[in-house]
């Protein structure tokens, strides 16, 4: 059910939105076994944003959702994969998820991320991080589906 990957990978790197497909891509991480190390990313793009000028209480709203999203994807992913929630480290970026962490990613972490299988005008109109992944990132990738 689960590939293995070799290589000098010592970090799986998550990147989740709380979507199904995200907590897949995790527990698959997870299942990798105890010897890599699990960083959970929730990324949010605040590009649309950054133009409009937001208070600071309303941006730390934000980031706090954006917090109470990446726990709950977490906590669920854990109990899928047998293992202890303390065993994953947690990170919230603001920006966009393609520099953030594709373009600034560390070329000795295994990029995990889940497919939402959007095509056509989805695909074409929400972009496919997916995808821009496996031709930007300057390490191995894995897409789960």
């Amino acid at each position: 059910r689960y590939g293995t990957v070799t290589g000098v990978q010592t970090c799986a790197l998550p990147i989740l939105d709380g979507s199904p497909s995200s907590i897949d891509a995790l527990v698959w991480a997870l299942n990798l076994g105890n010897d890599h190390a699990v960083t959970a990313v929730f990324s949010h793009d605040e590009w649309e944003l950054d133009e409009l000028s937001l208070d600071d209480e309303l941006r730390a709203s934000l980031d706090r959702r954006a917090t109470e999203i990446l726990n709950d994807a977490v906590l669920d992913a854990c109990a899928r994969a047998g293992r202890d929630e303390s065993s994953v480290l947690r990170e919230v970026r603001s920006g966009d998820p393609r520099s953030t962490i594709v373009e600034n990613g560390d070329p000795d972490a295994l990029l995990v991320l889940g497919a939402h299988g959007h095509s056509g005008l989805a695909r074409w109109i929400l972009g496919s991080l997916a995808d821009f992944a496996v031709n930007h990132s300057p390490g191995t990738v894995v897409i789960v589906r």
